[in-house]
């Protein structure tokens, strides 16, 4: 249960950072045109600049929301394997109660 909803949290993390991906280069592709704009048109050269740089800025932070998705699936991942271990450390002490229950109750006062 646990390994599929970390499955399903995975996949739909790289569906986003897939989107914001091509989100990120559709920018860079209006970036580079709003630049042709800029040179060609002198009278808004100033505010196309601004708005290329502006449109630079969305895909690099797009970028880095695409990584830090990235580094919560591998958080998950890592959480995952963790909650493993400790339901393991859990089965094994209950083991050893069950042990001393069981020497526990061979002595009789």
């Amino acid at each position: 249960m646990a390994t599929t909803a970390i499955q399903d949290i995975t996949s739909r993390i790289q569906g986003i950072t897939d989107v914001t991906s091509m989100i990120a280069a559709a920018v860079e592709e209006q970036s580079a045109a709003t630049n042709v704009i800029s040179q060609s048109t002198g009278g808004t050269a100033g505010v196309s600049r601004q708005v290329s740089q502006d449109l630079t800025r969305t895909a690099n932070v797009s970028s880095e929301i695409a990584q830090n998705i990235a580094q919560v699936a591998v958080a998950a991942a890592s959480t995952f394997s963790a909650s493993g271990k400790t339901k393991e450390s859990a089965d094994k002490l209950s083991q050893l109660a069950g042990d001393l229950f069981g020497l526990v109750g061979r002595f009789k006062v």
